[in-house]
């Protein structure tokens, strides 16, 4: 949540929060936009190849 890529709605709280929360982001273009972009900004592009080459450190 530091990084502004989320939203979080805790267990407890979900059954009277969870769909307001969400209602109010899909009908918040801005958050939204800014939720997408901050998320773009922790993927990891190269996943795949991370994972693979563990996988194979692993098997050696």
């Amino acid at each position: 949540m530091n990084k502004k890529a989320a939203v979080l709605v805790r267990d407890a709280e979900a059954g009277e929060k969870l769909i307001t929360t969400a209602l109010q982001l899909l009908n918040d273009a801005e958050r939204s936009a800014e939720l997408s972009t901050n998320i773009k900004k922790l993927a990891l592009l190269d996943a795949d190849d991370v994972i693979a080459k563990q996988v194979i450190e692993i098997a050696k």
